[in-house]
């Protein structure tokens, strides 16, 4: 009698149990965020941190996080195209998007003519969501591509745009075309043909809603399509975060929405070996992710929202052959990226011109509490300036800069580390643990039921 008693307790305790969290856990995802830092990894996320910590002067037992640091589950994504284990953006994201193995700059397709469907076709069709595309680079660049069009080669951005004019997403935002005039100006005639809105300025861009109908909204402060870099940008300028914010606007519906959000510029500073310019990038899309938690926290039980990379860039490490420590205080002084060093160099002002904007924009000079400039690598640099050796200046601006910084570079090209996934909301618990890219779609599609 005893033991029926203690079973049917037992019994009860399951069913309240059950009763309780069956309601979450089944949950239907309404509203998706997918973040991809182009190129990030855990040590660009570490090193933002770090360097956030150091100039707020803030205690190391009181260290403050990245937004999406603090996500209830994380996972790590092994990360590898079809023959290469260092994959590029194209194959990179066409595995996060369509589960596909393929080859190295090939979008949603093998080299044989096979294509498989981005998981953004599935959620239009069968679950009548918007979907939204935002980068900081040209929308036809292969991380944004790899969500709306199949191609053999991401250069084909012309054939990649018609895809985009044919896709009928509802939102693309920030990044531009980075195609030739004729080119550009069929693109628009299509898009309006097809009733896209294309607005181009803060203003109209500003006074989008649930009623503009299909956007493309490109941001004024772009160069052949992509964005300034956070750092080099002006304070009134549109940001990743403003395009996010008014990507929710526009995509509000009763469906739901899914929305990608590239911050392409991290794999760009990463290539260039900034570590300036990746901090920057990365606390501006950590602004970005920060208008999604606050769509969120209205909607908590319906919202999912994944931060990660495709790919990681630079080899970055915190720490080099300098010696042990990790001294980031002095980045501080750092207030351009290497790109606008190299425009500025090659406008050819005089040495006494360069010498002070190094000082101004870098820290690097006579003041010793800042980089110090020995008259050996003046003289170093002004020998690499008078011929016109543009990369061995800005090179041994670098080497200055991180032997006291100790900030560590192995490549200036993509890495084969595993990228960290940081989740949040419905049915995050799938992301945790360790998985393949193929296997990060397969888990999406489930959670999405697609």
């Amino acid at each position: 009698m005893k033991k029926k008693i203690i079973l049917f307790i037992i019994i009860i305790c399951f069913i309240i149990l059950y009763l309780l969290f069956y309601p979450f856990n089944n949950k239907k995802i309404k509203y998706v965020f997918l973040f991809i830092g182009d190129g990030m990894n855990l040590n660009h996320v570490e090193m933002t941190e770090i360097y956030n910590n150091v100039v707020n002067n803030t205690e190391l037992e009181k260290q403050k996080e990245l937004s999406f640091s603090k996500f209830e589950t994380i996972g790590l994504r092994k990360n590898y195209d079809k023959y290469n284990y260092v994959p590029d953006s194209a194959s990179s994201a066409t595995a996060l998007s369509s589960g596909f193995l393929t080859e190295t700059g090939m979008l949603n397709m093998s080299s044989d003519g096979e294509k498989k469907e981005p998981i953004t076709y599935s959620l239009k069709e069968k679950r009548k969501m918007k979907i939204g595309i935002v980068t900081t680079v040209p929308i036809t660049h292969a991380t944004p591509a790899a969500f709306y069009a199949y191609n053999n080669s991401r250069n084909n951005e012309y054939e990649i745009a018609n895809y985009l004019v044919e896709s009928n997403f509802d939102y693309f935002g920030n990044g531009g075309f980075s195609l030739d005039s004729d080119k550009l100006l069929d693109i628009e005639n299509k898009l309006k043909k097809n009733d896209y809105k294309l607005v181009k300025t803060k203003e109209k861009i500003e006074k989008l809603n649930s009623k503009s109908g299909k956007v493309v909204a490109i941001n004024p402060n772009n160069y052949n399509g992509t964005t300034n870099y956070y750092i080099d940008s002006d304070t009134h300028d549109l940001q990743l975060k403003d395009f996010v914010r008014k990507g929710i606007d526009v995509l509000d519906n009763k469906n739901g929405f899914f929305m990608m959000v590239e911050s392409g510029m991290i794999d760009y500073a990463s290539h260039n070996n900034d570590a300036k310019g990746v901090i920057s990038e990365v606390n501006a899309l950590d602004e970005a992710v920060d208008e999604a938690l606050k769509f969120y926290n209205n909607h908590p039980n319906e919202t999912l929202i994944i931060v990660t990379g495709d790919h990681e860039t630079g080899g970055l490490s915190l720490g080099n052959s300098s010696g042990f420590g990790f001294e980031l205080d002095k980045l501080k002084y750092q207030k351009v990226t290497f790109s606008k060093l190299k425009t500025y160099l090659n406008l050819h002002k005089e040495f006494k011109d360069i010498l002070n904007y190094l000082d101004n924009n870098f820290g690097i000079g006579n003041d010793a509490y800042k980089f110090f400039l020995s008259v050996e690598n003046q003289n170093k640099l002004q020998d690499y300036y008078n011929n016109q050796n543009i990369d061995g200046f800005i090179n041994l601006v670098k080497e200055i800069i991180y032997s006291e910084t100790r900030i560590g570079w192995s490549s200036d090209n993509h890495t084969a580390s595993p990228v960290v996934v940081y989740s949040k909301g419905i049915n995050s618990y799938q992301f945790g643990g360790k998985y393949t890219s193929v296997e990060f779609n397969q888990k999406l599609r489930k959670s999405l039921d697609v």
